[in-house]
């Protein structure tokens, strides 16, 4: 299945971390994040959404053989935004599950497809850190969700998925698999000491 992973955040709730590392490569159990977002996702064909001068994440990733592909966005897109920019890497498949960058899930997406009865089925579940049912940055797409929104060019820069599913026929989805988002200085402090996510 092909998963593109949102990885192109600023990270600026992580200052000053992020100041020079991108968030994705913030270091949990000694190791990226990144890598425990593709050891869990390694069965998938993984496209890489990047800030335009990440070669941090980049350069690792083919240091450490992991095989994937990257799409840069050339300005700050917002989560919305990168996906638009990101269609040519989408478009031809007949489904596509996309993962925010700063979120683990012990999930194979794949299964669930059959649960989703409309072009974008929208998962929640339990965020572990904070104990709330909430979004939970997984999404699956069907092909037809490209009818229903224009060009990037229609949309103003920093259009949030959210926003761009907004009128989108949509299945929302709640899961048993909680998740944990490392995007907060609180929830990455809660991340390094807790083993849900495996090290």
């Amino acid at each position: 299945m092909r998963i593109l992973i949102l990885a192109g955040g600023e990270g600026s709730r992580l200052k000053p971390l992020t100041d020079y590392t991108p968030k994705c490569m913030v270091s949990v159990h000694g190791k990226p994040f990144i890598q425990h977002l593709l050891n869990g996702l390694k069965r998938h064909d993984i496209v890489l959404s990047l800030k335009k001068d990440d070669t941090t994440t980049n350069n690792w990733c083919k240091e450490n053989k992991y095989l994937v592909e990257y799409v840069y966005e050339p300005s700050p897109l917002g989560t919305g935004g990168a996906l638009l920019h990101a269609k040519p890497f989408l478009e031809r498949n007949k489904h596509f599950a996309v993962f925010n960058g700063d979120t683990f899930m012990d999930i194979n997406p794949a299964n669930y497809l059959n649960a989703v009865s409309s072009d974008v089925g929208v998962f929640i579940s339990e965020d572990k850190f904070d104990r709330k049912i909430k979004n939970s940055g997984f999404y699956i797409f069907k092909r037809s969700f490209w009818k229903r929104v224009g060009s990037i060019d229609d949309y103003k820069p920093g259009v949030s998925l959210e926003d761009l599913i907004e009128n989108t026929p949509k299945t929302v989805i709640r899961i048993a698999n909680s998740f944990l988002d490392i995007g907060t200085h609180e929830s990455l402090k809660y991340a390094k000491s807790t083993n849900y996510i495996p090290k």
